[in-house]
């Protein structure tokens, strides 16, 4: 407290006053998602915290990535989550940027924090008739590719999209011997 006297009148007690100096940037990041989610829309949820004795986060810049495309900003906000309206068979991948209130900035980061697809029928139920059987393992020998190949179905008729949708289980955008295993594997359980 400091008291300023003007004069020959009585002094006037000033109230303390304190500056916090914020030279750091924040750190935020989505929150995990599942590899694939069978819901649509889907929350997405991000936290973050600003330096130690800094001014707090003002804001989150939420970016998303459909289908391994360009990043592009989907929106900016105070809170914590929102809800995205997916579509089947889409990937979206995610990051936020934080920025507290003297306007410091996160670095976007290298890598997305959270990936996930949307995924509206079961793994393995190329036809959708809610079992998977005879006639999806013959979708899957027309949908196999290999690694790093996408699929390109020539007997049935389906396509690529469809191919990936059913039998892409392990989500790398190919259906191979990776996905066979997995294929048995619900192919084999009740």
């Amino acid at each position: 407290m400091a008291s300023i006297v003007f004069d020959l009148n009585p002094p006037i007690e000033t109230p303390q006053t304190l500056h916090t100096i914020d030279r750091g940037a924040p750190n935020s990041s989505v929150i995990p998602l599942p590899v694939t989610t069978t819901t649509c829309p889907f929350t997405i949820g991000w936290t973050g915290q600003d330096d130690q004795g800094g001014s707090g986060i003002a804001r989150y810049d939420v970016y998303v990535s459909v289908d391994q495309g360009p990043f592009g900003l989907w929106l900016t906000t105070s809170e914590t989550s929102a809800i995205l309206n997916g579509h089947a068979g889409r990937s979206y991948a995610f990051y936020t940027v934080a920025t507290d209130h003297v306007g410091n900035v996160e670095p976007a980061p290298a890598a997305p924090d959270a990936i996930t697809t949307v995924r509206l029928i079961q793994l393995g139920d190329l036809d959708g008739d809610g079992d998977i059987d005879l006639d999806d393992a013959a979708g899957f020998a027309d949908c196999m590719a290999g690694p790093l190949v996408p699929p390109t179905p020539t007997r049935l008729r389906v396509t690529r999209q469809q191919c990936l949708d059913a039998f892409n289980f392990d989500g790398d955008y190919d259906v191979d011997l990776r996905d066979f295993g997995s294929f048995q594997e619900t192919f084999a359980s009740p």
